[in-house]
């Protein structure tokens, strides 16, 4: 049995989805070039993590919402999620993986993309630093 963890974000860099694995080694990091609102993006890293996960295995996300639609507790109101959550209802038919909320401290991959996001915030900043020392010399 294997553990993935699955995050969507929205930031300075793109959209993107990260998993990872129970040791919080990175498994896969996607792009995409079109916006997207978190919760598609974190139904979309769901439904990649169960496009590689196996009979049994457990998929962690923060994403309460999205967790909730796909087990049946909670109603989908907003009309352009209803098609992730019933793709990843077909998958998990055919192939029983668990799906469990865990909150975002817990999340390893939200830890990677928050890595990611601030690491790129300091090189902006010391580009945007030393854009302003040659502007003001």
């Amino acid at each position: 049995m294997k553990v993935y963890y699955v995050d969507g974000s929205s930031s300075a860099l793109g959209d993107q989805i990260a998993i990872t694995d129970k040791d919080g080694n990175l498994i896969l990091n996607k792009k995409f070039r079109k916006k997207l609102t978190n919760n598609e993006l974190e139904y979309e890293a769901i439904l990649a993590a169960l496009k590689i996960a196996d009979a049994k295995d457990t998929i962690i996300s923060d994403s309460k919402l999205c967790v909730e639609q796909i087990v049946g507790n909670f109603k989908i109101k907003k009309e352009h999620l209803k098609p992730y959550a019933e793709k990843a209802k077909t998958i998990l038919e055919a192939k029983p993986v668990s799906i469990i909320w865990k909150p975002r401290e817990e999340n390893l991959a939200g830890h990677f993309l928050e890595k990611l996001v601030k690491a790129n915030a300091r090189k902006r900043n010391k580009k945007s630093k030393a854009l302003r020392r040659t502007d003001s010399e």
